[in-house]
């Protein structure tokens, strides 16, 4: 059985509680799994009878359950296919792991008897799952059912935590800051950033620890912060900017002639120098340069019509970039979507391939070693384990609780 790569491992045959005579086919076919990424299709069910310590590039996977009061974090070991640990949380979970994967910050609300939301931020220790501390992060900047992306992000070296928040002062007015939490004292910093105008901020912490991007959808600029000992920004610059630009697009997300055209930014990562890469929403790949403003577009990948960038990946220190796509169809019914990945080589910036996939997903996240993307699919609960190099998708895990999101690999 363990020859057959193309095997389908019925879920009934992995789950918690088979009958007796099944236990020994159960054994076979985890191990099966583990050896390889060969079955199409394994559930996501609990299958540890006890806690087990985390392992390299196994996954906590976000599940907000619906949005309902009482949501969870998954721990998945991909390779077997299996939940191997629950993190019960409050509403609308985020998480960050720190960079040696001992501690896990996890910030959700805690909902009073007489409906007061409580934001909290806990510290867990992954070995075992038990918390270690728990503090008020109150304004976090929080989501309806699921996040567009992570609110919280982690320094390289692991001493702060930043955490993007906000007020609605009226209906026409939000403000938005990042504020540092010490990993060390357990308690927030003083100082503020201001992030106006930003809305939801994606972070990208630097290599040099103080330092962290912030990637402004709905102003349209990737900002650098230089966080000061307080918690504050001393220095801070664009490092992409189409406000300022000549050449810069103006259209937020609109169809034209059958192509999607936005200059949303989808994402944005550090590349030489002064110089960013940021992708927009419609596929078009950007070089910013900080010192002169010159904003050069350097790739422009073919996408199918109706298509746009639902998400993007790349792994430190790999040349791939990966940008996840939302193909619109009318069907019979009415309108439906797609799914296809197109990978890119940022050394040339050209296109190396395409590939449709299966179904539908939500998120796309490339495993530290390159070799690997997740997709998840939020509407089925299933996470797709895809081939990096070929796009050729290899495994698919189900029974992701009710609503999976966020995804962070273990180190």
């Amino acid at each position: 059985m363990c020859f057959n790569r193309n095997i389908l491992v019925p879920s009934y045959l992995i789950r918690t509680g088979s009958k007796p005579h099944s236990r020994w086919l159960m054994l076979i076919l985890t191990v099966c799994i583990a050896l390889n990424f060969s079955s199409r299709s394994t559930a996501g069910k609990v299958t540890g009878a006890h806690a087990e310590k985390p392992r390299s590039g196994w996954l906590y996977i976000v599940d907000s359950n619906n949005g309902n009061l009482e949501a969870q974090v998954l721990l998945v070991d991909p390779s077997a296919g299996r939940i191997v640990r629950v993190f019960k949380t409050g509403m609308n979970p985020d998480i960050a792991l720190t960079p040696d994967g001992t501690r896990l910050y996890l910030a959700s609300a805690r909902v009073t008897p007489e409906g007061t939301a409580n934001e909290e931020l806990s510290v867990i220790d992954t070995s075992n799952g038990a918390s270690l501390l728990t503090v008020s992060n109150a304004k976090r900047n929080t989501y309806n059912v699921v996040p567009p992306s992570s609110s919280l992000a982690i320094s390289p070296n692991g001493r702060w935590l930043y955490v993007m928040k906000y007020d609605q002062i009226s209906d026409l007015n939000t403000l938005y800051w990042l504020e540092t939490f010490d990993t060390v004292s357990g308690k927030f910093l003083p100082g503020k950033v201001d992030l106006s105008g930003c809305g939801w901020g994606r972070l990208l912490p630097l290599d040099k620890n103080r330092e962290i991007q912030v990637v402004c959808e709905q102003s349209k600029d990737v900002r650098l912060l230089k966080i000061d000992n307080r918690g504050a920004a001393h220095a801070a610059g664009a490092q992409f900017d189409q406000r300022n630009s000549e050449s810069a697009p103006s259209v937020n997300f609109e169809r034209r002639f059958g192509k999607i055209k936005s200059s949303l930014v989808a994402e944005s990562f550090r590349s030489s120098g002064s110089r960013n890469i940021t992708v927009l929403r419609d596929g078009r790949v950007l070089s910013y340069d900080a010192a002169t403003n010159a904003l050069a577009e350097v790739a422009t990948p073919e996408l199918p019509a109706d298509a746009w960038v639902q998400s993007v990946a790349k792994a430190k220190g790999h040349n791939w970039l990966y940008l996840g796509l939302r193909v619109s169809k009318l069907t019979s019914t009415g309108t439906g979507s797609e799914a296809e990945i197109v990978s890119l080589n940022v050394s040339n910036f050209l296109q190396t391939r395409s590939n449709k996939i299966s179904q539908r997903f939500d998120y796309l996240y490339v495993s530290r070693d390159g070799r690997w993307l997740y997709a998840v699919n939020t509407r089925d609960a299933n996470l797709l384990i895809i081939e990096a190099t070929t796009l050729k998708e290899v495994s698919e895990i189900t029974d992701l609780g009710q609503t999976p999101s966020l995804l962070v690999e273990s180190p």
